[in-house]
């Protein structure tokens, strides 16, 4: 349960943490001087091993126009609820830096109430709430939903080819793990909410587990489907585009 909750929040990609292969391709580092992706809500159809679970996640994301985004993010299956909010500044070269990030889960999963404050002129990340910690920031690190977001502006961008790999660091309180993510196709899909025309990408683990992910760039590359197989297979599928 915990860990179909934790996917269905925003893109829904797997938050497990995962290696870089021993021998890369290069990173691809490029910028954009804005970018600024409208609010949206979107309902998935969520199966685990072939069984039907009821979940209802809504998303929304704005901008304020002096750089500064605010996002928030809901998710409710049975009696299990998950939120997350962040705020996130973007410099002129077009870097999204995360600024807060706050998570809250109750219910069957358990409760938390975790705070992260990145603090970029001591390069210190503060972590409050659930557990007490500070740790130095060494480059460029993400939370558990800005880096999700920076993929979603390197692919608005739209001159990757595939084979192109997109990398991150992502903080959730202790040491980054590096997230890495690989263009395997540009396929159309159907889900039950209609056609549409994907890029996959396949999430790289260290382990046996899989990920794949399709996402619709005439939809800002919204989360189409999910597949992530760890001894079971979990899949979410977009059931609505919502009014935001």
């Amino acid at each position: 349960m915990r860990f179909m909750l934790s996917l269905l929040l925003l893109t829904g990609v797997a938050i497990a943490s995962a290696q870089a292969p021993a021998t890369p391709d290069p990173v691809i580092e490029r910028s954009a001087p804005t970018w600024e992706p409208g609010p949206f809500k979107a309902r998935y159809r969520v199966t685990y091993e072939g069984v039907p679970i009821t979940a209802t996640g809504t998303r929304e994301l704005t901008h304020d126009g002096n750089g500064d985004f605010h996002f928030a993010s809901r998710v409710s299956a049975f009696m299990a609820h998950m939120e997350e909010s962040a705020h996130f500044t973007q410099d002129e070269d077009g870097t999204l830096r995360p600024a807060s990030y706050a998570e809250r889960r109750s219910g069957l999963i358990g409760s938390r109430n975790r705070q992260l404050n990145f603090n970029w002129a001591e390069q210190e990340l503060v972590r409050s709430g659930d557990k007490q910690d500070v740790r130095p920031l060494h480059g460029l690190v993400y939370d558990p939903v800005s880096w999700q977001l920076a993929l979603q502006r390197d692919l608005s961008r739209g001159d990757y080819e595939i084979g192109d790999r997109f990398h991150y660091m992502v903080s959730k309180g202790g040491e980054p793990d590096e997230y890495e993510l690989r263009v395997v196709g540009t396929p159309s899909l159907n889900v039950p909410a209609g056609t549409f025309e994907t890029v996959l990408l396949r999430r790289e683990h260290a382990s046996d587990r899989e990920t794949w992910i399709w996402v619709a760039p005439a939809h800002d590359y919204l989360l189409v489907r999910l597949e992530h197989v760890d001894g079971r297979r979990l899949t979410l599928a977009l059931e609505a585009i919502l009014e935001p």
